[in-house]
């Protein structure tokens, strides 16, 4: 009883996420209840309930979606957390429903690219953003952010293009492998023209 008790009082104290809403649903909702290797979802597609909650959201969802796109890492384990796992542990419900709280958005950056996948170039307001991210210094981020660039669609090949020549190695690939798919006579002459410079090199 005191497990369940712990646990009530951390998720009525634990900062609300303010993000947009479908029939009576919170965005982060329908991205945590995604199930991208479920049977039924896979059968639907993007026909199944989280895609059309996420297309009725549309751009409002755009910031919550960037915001999953920079989470990569489990976050670190602390002494609070230690102390109340102890409590909870008796408790499989409790110890479940903790563990959820506290590390369950760790596979929102995943969700989030299939995301921008269902909304393709309906969210196109997040390129800029999206760039600043994949050209940042965390590879893992960085290359999220490439991905979710990737599939929103030819808006975005100018930024994939400049990050081809990105420092990070996944984030070069991704982007290389999404002109492939966008626009590879794009990538074709960024490249001739690449080997023709280096051919002849400026003065």
């Amino acid at each position: 009883m005191t497990a369940v008790v712990v646990v009530a009082a951390v998720v009525w104290l634990w900062p609300r996420e303010k993000d947009p809403e479908y029939q009576g649903k919170k965005l982060s909702e329908w991205i945590d209840g995604y199930q991208p290797f479920s049977p039924e979802d896979l059968s639907l597609g993007y026909e199944q309930p989280t895609a059309v909650a996420i297309r009725a959201i549309g751009t409002n969802g755009l910031p919550f979606l960037i915001k999953c796109i920079k989470i990569e890492n489990l976050p670190a384990q602390t002494k609070i957390d230690t102390a109340v796992m102890k409590i909870v542990s008796v408790n499989a419900w409790a110890f479940d429903a903790y563990h959820q709280l506290r590390w369950g958005k760790t596979f929102r950056g995943p969700k989030a690219i299939w995301a921008f996948e269902v909304l393709g170039p309906q969210a196109s307001p997040a390129i800029p953003e999206l760039a600043k991210i994949a050209a940042g210094n965390n590879e893992g981020i960085g290359w999220q952010a490439t991905q979710a660039l990737r599939v929103i669609g030819k808006d975005a090949v100018p930024v994939l293009l400049r990050l081809t020549a990105d420092a990070k190695a996944s984030v070069r690939s991704s982007a290389t492998d999404g002109l492939l798919d966008l626009a590879p006579e794009v990538l074709r002459e960024h490249e001739a023209a690449g080997s023709v410079n280096q051919k002849n090199p400026s003065p």
